[in-house]
């Protein structure tokens, strides 16, 4: 159980640097899915939300309401304020 779980956590982890260094490419949907992912499994990961916020912000107007209600709900079930 342990080493599974030490094998997730490196997964996730570089999954999260992969998307830290690709999120300019990610429009709305693709933002809002990762947020989602990640949140829904727990996993807070070291920048990226910080990243993913930051891109989302940029691209808000892009967004629709089904992007905004699941991004929204991804930082508060992490509870990530400030987005």
């Amino acid at each position: 159980m342990v080493i599974t779980q030490a094998r997730e956590e490196c997964l996730f982890s570089r999954v999260s640097g992969h998307v830290i260094h690709r999120v300019s490419e990610f429009g709305p949907q693709e933002l809002t899915n990762t947020a989602w992912a990640f949140a829904s499994l727990g996993i807070r990961t070291e920048g990226l939300f910080e990243a993913l916020g930051k891109e989302c912000h940029q691209k808000l107007r892009h967004f629709n309401m089904q992007n905004l209600t699941n991004v929204a709900w991804a930082y508060s079930h992490l509870g990530i304020g400030g987005v």
